[in-house]
């Protein structure tokens, strides 16, 4: 789809059935004075996925606005020079005027820049701008970091969580010896050698004392994943309910250790909270779900989640009859064809 059939598209959206600004785009019934807003959209649009565009002639309240030629021309060739002259880089933008429901509607079109993030010129990276929810705002120093790591090809395993640690620092945030407790090899005496084994799994780089900590790293190995801003909402929570809804909450427990250095603890918790049922001829109690099944479900949940959704924990939620666990994610292969399709998993790596 080319982008005018995209803009059309994007435009009934926003208007039906509830008129409402989408992140993809934005009403102007004319030319606004106020430059360095537009320059903000214009470097939001450019650090969008898939870009966005400016409507103009349609009004805040969804009505339209006929535009003369001279303000057409007038539109097209101020936000040319915006683009070209106020952002950290030029951006090429287009332009088309469209009917829409008998109405002539001039759209701008700002594509997505493949080197990003898109700052305001004479400004550093701080001034970069971003959409949500139909808004224009400054992006974070997280979402700054992020952008900056997707834009160079870095995977969410390789990007820094925390960086400008000391190696004591480190050792302090990450639990070193449950990794050689894993490696089933003896904690090394040396902290140059327990250093150089982690950097070795890409749990940390650096050199001499200026260490960086991974999100790998952190996601498997933290003592508390709070310490990391990137991935503090990538706990586990796990939801005890009263009955098969989820109206009333016996308990809720809120994982704060990586992975890695939590499973067990996680496993033993679920098996604690799950229901079971008596056995007579061996007089002991037995969960109703092996915990080789609950084992297998809640690992692969937790390797396969989709890192690049934030603000989304992965739950594992417990009723008397049944287990749910839901991670960020949506399938990778088509819901209605999961039997006949080959296997298709996230991070296999």
């Amino acid at each position: 789809m080319n982008w005018k059939d995209k803009a059309l598209d994007i435009l009934k959206e926003s208007l039906t059935p509830i008129p409402h600004e989408l992140s993809e785009m934005d009403w102007k019934s004319n030319l606004s004075t106020k430059t360095d807003r537009l320059a903000q959209h214009i470097c939001a649009f450019s650090n969008h996925q898939g870009g966005g565009m400016f409507a103009y002639g349609v009004n805040d309240d969804a009505t339209f606005t006929v535009l003369t030629k001279e303000e057409i021309e007038k539109i097209v060739k101020h936000m040319g020079n915006i683009a070209h002259n106020n952002l950290s880089q030029a951006v090429d933008i287009d332009h088309a005027v469209l009917e829409y429901n008998g109405h002539p509607v001039l759209f701008v079109y700002v594509p997505e820049q493949r080197e990003k993030p898109i700052f305001l010129r004479g400004k550093d990276y701080h001034e970069s701008y971003c959409r949500a929810n139909g808004q224009t705002r400054k992006m974070s120093e997280l979402q700054v970091r992020n952008m900056i790591a997707t834009s160079q090809g870095l995977s969410f395993e390789e990007r820094i969580a925390k960086r400008d640690l000391t190696r004591n620092e480190v050792l302090q945030l990450l639990n070193f010896r449950k990794f050689f407790e894993l490696l089933d090899k003896d904690t090394p005496k040396s902290v140059d050698s327990i250093m150089h084994r982690m950097a070795d799994y890409g749990f940390c780089i650096g050199e001499e004392d200026n260490w960086s900590i991974t999100n790998l790293g952190a996601i498997l190995f933290a003592n508390n994943l709070n310490d990391f801003e990137g991935i503090s909402n990538r706990k586990v929570i796990v939801r005890k309910y009263v009955g098969t809804n989820n109206r009333n909450t016996l308990r809720e427990q809120f994982g704060q250790y990586g992975y890695a250095v939590g499973f067990e603890g996680l496993i033993d918790f679920i098996m604690k909270n799950i229901s079971t049922e008596s056995i007579e001829v061996k007089r002991k109690d037995v969960a109703e779900y092996p915990q080789i099944a609950i084992r297998e479900f809640t690992a692969n949940a937790l390797v396969h989640q989709d890192f690049g959704i934030s603000g989304i924990n992965l739950t594992i939620e417990i009723f008397s009859n049944r287990v749910v666990i839901t991670n960020p994610g949506a399938p990778l292969n088509d819901v209605n064809r999961l039997i006949d399709l080959p296997p298709n998993s996230r991070n296999e790596n």
